[in-house]
């Protein structure tokens, strides 16, 4: 507990001082909060406050919150000098390592008690740490994020049942520590920390969170500056593709962001997006898509399940109608809705969690080397724009003449896509098993397996004169 002169905390064990320590406390606090809307529930504060048996952690995190209200509420007034010298180590080290290990229950406690009231004051600064005191780092300043070796992300759990939407973009500082217990392998942890301190980043978006940024820096072999160049590239594509526009386009569940940012109140853990026919777009690219991903899970981490089938695209259709960018917006949605899924996964398990993509290979032939081009435009957005997205790419019922066409290739494939290619043929059980932990029940029916086909698309040949309709806005040849 405390006693406060001019924004300078004088500390004192609870068990000297007593209730008067207490109450000091309280008033400081709320003077914190005098000239807003916030509110503080004393019950659950004073609880946390005698079970700790120190008020320590709260007079930090009161002159944090004192003076980032005050930046726009004119609140407690606490000089600059004595605010730098929070953030050049002039606290003692005891407060820093109480700090380190009380942070989450402090979160857990306080980030169900802080709330908005309905009339709400100006929102707080988007990169408002509650624990850049604590943490000696203040995450606005992008030189000090680097020598402290922090980033910022989410403050509050997934997994907390009080969790809130509009307190999951709220950041924290976190460092390597942190970075592997989100999930990141130790191995590429310290690669992931310098990517984020490259990129700015600053919060789970735009794709900022700490496994998000592994695919990207595992996607460029841990190049930190060609990892750095793909993210921000993926980051403007996203705005100027419109993803936003796609996935309300083929699908519900989810709301985006103009920039193509998942909307503020998504919670990261969660995605519920799925893909729907309610536009006369979505109806075309069920039809004659080739793509989707299953209800099943993968049975070892609850990954997404994909399934492919190329060799019934359509793709000499997608082009004599003029309808390569209808479908392309098709398949961007279906690589968003498998980034997504795993992001969500992995953040839920705390470990990397990818996509088994299963591809039916059945009707490929060399005949199909002349639509290569088209199919590339397609395909290679996901090697542009979502990294890592697959841990698996299973090929089932692949005829001799792709295998071949395989076999040639292999030779110039890395260590890790041959790890991650498998081609089998007719009887792919056992190999299915091994290579991507699924059983063929998993698959759809086509495949021989329980579940309905229609969660894939139905890759029906496209009809002539279905461009020409669906540019002139009607139903078009084959519309239901």
């Amino acid at each position: 507990a405390c006693a406060v002169e001019e924004g300078v905390a004088h500390v004192h064990p609870l068990s000297e001082r007593g209730s008067w320590a207490m109450e000091g406390l309280s008033t400081f606090i709320r003077g914190a909060f005098a000239d807003t809307s916030l509110t503080i529930d004393d019950g659950r504060l004073s609880a946390w406050a005698q079970n700790l048996r120190s008020g320590l952690l709260l007079i930090c995190l009161a002159l944090v919150l004192s003076r980032r209200l005050n930046q726009k509420q004119k609140t407690l007034p606490i000089g600059d000098k004595k605010w730098e010298a929070l953030h050049q180590n002039k606290l003692p080290s005891s407060v820093s390592r109480v700090a380190r290990l009380v942070e989450k229950p402090i979160v857990t406690t306080l980030g169900g008690t802080l709330r908005r009231s309905s009339d709400a004051a100006p929102a707080l600064p988007s990169r408002f740490s509650c624990f850049s005191c604590c943490c000696m780092t203040r995450p606005e300043c992008g030189r000090a994020a680097r020598t402290q070796r922090t980033f910022v992300t989410e403050s509050l759990p997934d997994d907390d049942e009080e969790w809130s939407s509009r307190e999951a973009a709220r950041p924290q500082a976190w460092t390597v520590e942190d970075i592997v217990e989100a999930g990141v392998p130790s191995a590429s942890a310290e690669s992931v920390l310098q990517l984020a301190s490259a990129i700015g980043a600053s919060d789970v978006e735009p794709l900022s969170d700490a496994t998000t940024l592994w695919r990207f820096a595992s996607a460029r072999e841990f190049d930190i500056e060609a990892a750095k160049d793909m993210h921000v590239g993926a980051v403007a594509w996203r705005a100027s593709f419109s993803i936003k526009s796609v996935m309300d386009a083929h699908g519900c569940g989810e709301a985006y962001r103009d920039d193509g940012c998942r909307a503020a109140g998504s919670r990261p853990s969660a995605w519920a997006w799925a893909r729907g026919t309610s536009t006369r777009e979505a109806e075309i690219v069920n039809r004659h898509g080739f793509w989707g991903r299953l209800s099943v899970c993968a049975p070892a981490d609850r990954a997404p399940v994909a399934v492919w089938r190329p060799g019934m695209a359509a793709v000499r259709g997608y082009v004599s109608e003029g309808l390569l960018g209808v479908m392309t917006r098709g398949f961007v949605a279906h690589l968003e809705d498998l980034l997504q899924a795993g992001r969500a996964q992995s953040r839920g398990s705390r470990k990397i969690v990818r996509c088994r993509l299963v591809i039916d290979a059945k009707g490929l032939s060399l005949s199909m080397l002349r639509h290569l081009p088209a199919m590339m435009s397609m395909t290679g957005l996901g090697k542009q724009y979502f990294p890592e997205v697959t841990a698996s790419v299973t090929v089932v019922r692949a005829p001799r003449s792709f295998t071949f066409v395989y076999n040639a290739i292999e030779p110039f494939l890395t260590p890790v896509m041959k790890r991650k290619v498998c081609i089998l043929g007719e009887n792919f059980d056992e190999g299915l098993r091994s290579h991507a932990g699924l059983e063929r029940s998993c698959l759809p029916t086509f495949l021989g397996g329980l579940t309905p086909d229609s969660e894939v698309c139905v890759a029906a040949t496209v009809p002539q004169g279905l461009g020409r309709e669906f540019a002139l806005g009607g139903a078009g040849p084959g519309g239901s």
